[in-house]
């Protein structure tokens, strides 16, 4: 069966919920297809996360990186970390293997404060992820992680948006009642419905670990069109072709 053909079946067309289950770590090698990438996970540190919470965070990326193929030539991570102040913790080509990303992860404190999304989305853009720093060819992809509104959804909206006209790849992902889900969308590539995840709480984030990562790889090998507004946003589950 045709590669992409098997994805839009398995992620279903109609929009139909594709569990962790569903997805076993062959497919999803299969679907990334040990190709390269720049993934940079931004990551809410605000005072509004309860600090055992902040970890279940972090033991959550280190899960979706540990399904990735982690090199100088393969897919290299990168992290953001943000609540008033963006912090850069480490670059794309500060580590080269997942055991080393983990440990670093593991050492990572939180800081409490606002939550100036907008300043996390244009540090990850300018300094990790711009098309001048990129390496040629390999796709791009941020992954925000946040439980609440931004404190200026307008710049978060514009940031997300200059970052998007740059060729990232944007994923959104809220985590509990407070997540504002129009700002989510704003962030998000389109189709809105593979690129913005709500969960209940910090907990559930588990259950997106899988499902991420096989949008992450499905991202690899689709374009990403983007919407010039929430009213644009193509049918659900439709992808296009490079």
């Amino acid at each position: 069966m045709d590669s992409l053909l098997f994805a839009l079946v398995l992620l279903g067309i109609s929009g139909s919920y594709v569990t962790n289950a569903e997805i076993s770590r062959e497919q999803l090698k299969k679907g990334c297809s040990n190709k390269p990438a720049d993934i940079v996970f931004v990551l809410d540190e605000s005072g509004s996360i309860w600090g055992p919470y902040f970890k279940k965070q972090l033991e959550f990326v280190k899960d979706v990186v540990g399904i990735f193929q982690i090199g100088p030539t393969k897919t290299r991570i990168g992290t953001v970390t943000f609540d008033s102040t963006s912090r850069n913790i480490f670059n794309l080509n500060t580590y080269s293997t997942a055991t080393q990303i983990k440990q670093a992860l593991d050492g990572v404190e939180q800081h409490r404060g606002g939550t100036r999304t907008y300043d996390a989305i244009d540090k990850m853009h300018n300094e990790m992820l711009s098309s001048s720093l990129a390496r040629p060819g390999v796709p791009r992809i941020a992954i925000v992680i946040t439980d609440g509104e931004s404190e200026d959804p307008v710049m978060t909206e514009k940031a997300a948006k200059v970052a998007r006209d740059d060729g990232i790849i944007m994923f959104a992902v809220g985590v509990g009642n407070k997540a504002n889900r129009k700002e989510l969308v704003s962030i998000a590539s389109s189709p809105v419905n593979d690129y913005m995840f709500m969960v209940d709480n910090y907990a559930g984030l588990k259950t997106l670990r899988k499902i991420l990562a096989w949008r992450a790889c499905q991202a690899l090998r689709v374009e990403v069109l983007t919407p010039l507004s929430e009213d644009d946003l193509p049918l659900e589950g439709v992808m296009w072709r490079k």
